[in-house]
């Protein structure tokens, strides 16, 4: 004979509602370290987009402190940077391909 009888309440909801929250929670707990987690690395971040870009600026101060031929090509570093940039501005998007127009 089984041991629930026609006046046993019926527990079973009770567990099922329980794995449903302890799923949420965990759901919730994974979320909560993943946004942690990205929280605490979005300084690492910036820095390496700061030093992304602005690394030939800084090899130029860290040259023209040095000195001597050191500040010569810290100049030339700036110089070819900025041809470079120019000839990237000036091209403009001219130099996109361009698709071909329907007749």
């Amino acid at each position: 004979m089984s041991h629930y009888s026609h006046h046993s309440p019926n527990v079973s909801g009770c567990c099922i509602i329980g794995m449903f929250l302890a799923v949420f929670y965990a759901i919730w707990r994974i979320i909560r370290a993943v946004a942690v987690f990205s929280w605490q690395i979005t300084v690492y971040f910036i820095k390496f987009i700061y030093y992304f870009y602005m690394w030939p600026l800084l090899a130029f101060e860290y040259l023209w402190k040095r000195g001597g031929i050191y500040r010569m090509l810290g100049i030339s570093l700036l110089v070819i940077l900025a041809i470079v940039f120019l000839s990237a501005v000036l091209s403009g998007p001219s130099s996109a391909p361009v698709s071909p127009q329907p007749t």
